[in-house]
């Protein structure tokens, strides 16, 4: 008897829906989407034509999804020329697209964390608006899973922090160059399957063949940074002049 098993992330029940409604609604591409700002991150795909990979950055107000969003087209459209805002997309320009359909993805608090979203470089008939029901509680089961996932992500950095409290600059208290590493090393595999906007700060104090700060003015220095980063922000230091700050989660307006 085979056995049913629970998928391990968001990125596998992602890949997996999109595959199934592929299988069933028909379209040459299926994506789930992150939008940051204008940018626009395809996160997962199933691609049957188009030769867009996962991965892929294009422009949010370029999209189909941005009109759709504001509700200025609907959320299917079996015949994409027959909605103006849809024809006035300049993303017309890199992709043919016949037919769309786009549900938001939304997050607990109510905020927009992408869409999940499929073209096709044909029309469609008109009856395959009755799969819209049907891809809508697809939708809305990913963002489910995607919500508990991103909930659990603060804890699971928390935790991180104390299984590394053995690669600490004696002098500062914070994380050294090894632990530095290995906390980037797992941020960088969060944003290949988030899509997640991440800053790396370096904060360089003078020339670093001057002597080192050492003492008061280090703890001071190291204190001051702590005070002005969120809970979810990684500190490190380079032991000399320098210090490192992994800002995850910061949009432009976080960063500055």
């Amino acid at each position: 008897m085979s056995k049913v098993v629970p998928y391990t992330d968001f990125s596998g029940a992602s890949s997996a829906i999109l595959k199934l409604l592929h299988e069933r609604v028909g379209f040459k591409l299926w994506m789930t989407t992150r939008r940051e700002g204008d940018d626009w991150m395809l996160l997962q795909v199933e691609d049957h034509g188009y030769n867009i990979p996962a991965g892929t950055v294009l422009r949010w107000s370029d999209s189909y999804c941005s009109r759709m969003v504001r509700g200025e087209g609907p959320q299917m459209a079996p015949i994409a020329g027959n909605i103006d805002a849809y024809v006035q997309a300049p993303i017309n320009r890199q992709a043919p697209i016949g037919a769309y359909i786009g549900i938001p993805l939304v997050r607990s608090d109510g905020s927009l964390f992408g869409t999940l979203c499929a073209i096709d470089p044909e029309p469609q008939p008109e009856s395959i608006t009755a799969e819209l029901p049907y891809i809508k509680i697809m939708a809305r089961l990913l963002v489910t899973i995607l919500c508990a996932e991103l909930e659990t992500l603060d804890e699971f950095r928390a935790q991180e922090r104390l299984e590394t409290l053995f690669m600490t600059d004696p002098a500062t208290g914070l994380l050294n160059s090894d632990g530095w590493e290995q906390n980037l090393g797992k941020e960088q595999v969060r944003v290949q399957r988030y899509g997640s906007p991440t800053v790396v700060f370096c904060v360089r104090l003078g020339d670093q063949d001057s002597e080192a700060l050492t003492g008061e003015r280090l703890t001071l220095l190291s204190q001051s940074l702590r005070a002005i980063l969120r809970r979810t922000d990684t500190l490190a230091s380079s032991g000399q002049n320098e210090f490192w700050v992994l800002a995850v989660e910061a949009d432009e307006e976080t960063a500055r």
